[in-house]
């Protein structure tokens, strides 16, 4: 499991302990020089609705025994 796992499992068993904010998220396939890139969008320049919770912080205590007090169930 990677941490980019860990923290996405952290985020749907205890979302209080993350800050996120509301943007739009997009995929670039048209560009030449970002195809496959994703684009946020926090200032609302595209004039599209937010469509994610972009995580921009979290607890690091909380998520570290989180992460411990799982590993430690696991069997």
């Amino acid at each position: 499991m990677t941490v980019i796992e860990c923290d996405s499992i952290a985020y749907l068993l205890k979302p209080e302990i993350f800050e996120t904010h509301p943007a739009y998220l997009d995929v670039e396939t048209q560009g030449q020089l970002t195809a496959g890139e994703t684009v946020v969008d926090f200032a609302g320049l595209m004039n599209q609705k937010p469509n994610a919770k972009v995580i921009m912080n979290l607890d690091r205590q909380r998520f570290v025994d989180l992460i411990i007090d799982l590993l430690y169930h696991f069997d």
